[in-house]
């Protein structure tokens, strides 16, 4: 149940603004899947080529972390805060 708590306002919106000046952000694939989830989060939905999360999702849930370090400091994510690295081959199957 913890995976699905949300974070706080405030962390959202410095997540989104995060993401949203990444160059790893993107508009979401024309596939079944993303296609599916533009229906509930906007047709305009993007997501993180990094690890293939939609930003608007992943940037509001607790748990969650950005999966990039900040180029400038190393020791923190793109989100700033600590950087740990993901485990490997969590990436969404879509």
């Amino acid at each position: 149940m913890e995976g699905l708590k949300h974070a706080k306002p405030w962390i959202i919106e410095k997540h989104l603004a995060a993401c949203n000046a990444c160059e790893f952000a993107a508009a979401a694939p024309d596939t079944l899947i993303y296609n599916g989830a533009k229906v509930v989060v906007g047709k305009d939905a993007r997501i993180c080529t990094a690890c293939d999360c939609l930003i608007n999702t992943k940037a509001a849930m607790a748990s969650e972390a950005c999966p990039k370090q900040d180029p400038a400091n190393p020791e923190l994510s793109r989100w700033g805060e600590s950087w740990k690295e993901p485990p490997k081959g969590k990436r969404w199957p879509w």
